[in-house]
């Protein structure tokens, strides 16, 4: 059984790497064929596993901060009794 070699990514393929990204966007043979000595596997998790990682947290984050933000301001706007029916609310359909 062979064994699979892996190496680092130098600067150099990063800064063709995201060059060819954002020129084909996922289109993963294109890409690979700027890179001999890469793999369409390794082309492909290089994208998801750094890539999209990194797009999709600060997609991520930005939501939660707004969704946040707009929760807040809501439950401030709340009188006692709405509040206590909303927790309840919230307790409640977790055992649904």
């Amino acid at each position: 059984m062979a064994t699979r070699q892996t190496t680092r990514w130098t600067a150099e393929e990063e800064t063709l790497f995201e060059t060819l990204v954002d020129k084909y966007d996922r289109d993963f043979k294109k890409i690979q064929r700027a890179f001999a000595n890469r793999t369409y596997n390794q082309i492909r998790s290089h994208f998801y596993n750094g890539v999209y990682k990194q797009q999709y947290q600060a997609q991520v984050k930005d939501t939660s901060i707004v969704q946040k933000d707009q929760s807040q301001a809501s439950r401030d706007s709340m009188t006692e009794d709405e509040s206590f029916e909303y927790s309840s609310f919230a307790l409640f359909s977790l055992f649904d």
